[in-house]
This record gives C-alpha cells, structure tokens and sequence, in this order.
C-alpha cells in the first residue's frame, strides 16, 4: 500500500473536537499545521495531540491569543501513530478561527 499524502482543515468551536484523526491501519507524519483567525476580533486557540497508546492529550498550543486577520504556522513535524488525533477549540465559534493540518500517511506494517 502506498503513502497517502492529505490535507484536512476544520473550523473551530468553543467545545473540542478532533481536527485530524490517524486511520486505524495507519501511521502519520505531520509536517505542517496553520491555525488562521478570520475574524476582526483577538481569538485564543489550544490544540491538542491526543496519544491512543497511552490515552493522554498533550499540548500543543494552550490558549495561544491570535490577534485579528492572523496567522499562525507550526512546522515542527509530529509523528502519530494508529488512532493518535490532534483536537482544538477557541473561545470564538462561528469559522472565525480554522485549523488547516499537512500530513502523510503510511500503511503501519508489523516487524
């Protein structure tokens, strides 16, 4: 099976919820996230990498304050494996704030 290269955005509301969610057959690595705030008000943003293995959420932005009509880049990669997730939420609903993750995913084959 071969790598599957995607990109997958979702718009933020006030409650979490899963922005990318590994496949179950699947590793993946992330190599880019942009978090964009459209709106004419300051936003703050968390996101989050939910670990299956261990059943944990790390942070990876915790309620970082986005001015208004900014953006924000992440690049340094994340390594995910089967079922791991990147969530978030803002304090503003309504499409103000999207979340726009690169990744590439690979078929995870037993050693």
């Amino acid at each position: 099976m071969s790598n599957k290269k995607r990109t997958v955005a979702l718009a933020l509301t006030t409650s979490a919820q899963d922005v990318y969610v590994v496949p179950a057959a699947f590793k993946a690595d992330v190599s880019s996230i942009f978090v964009s705030n459209g709106s004419d008000s300051t936003v703050s943003v968390t996101l989050q990498w939910y670990s299956a293995v261990n059943t944990t959420s790390y942070d990876i932005m915790d309620a970082v304050v986005m001015k208004p009509r900014s953006i924000l880049q992440i690049t340094a990669p994340l390594f995910l494996d089967k079922n791991d997730k990147i969530t978030g939420f803002a304090t503003v609903g309504s499409s103000a704030i999207t979340v726009s993750i690169k990744t590439e995913e690979y078929f995870a084959t037993k050693i």
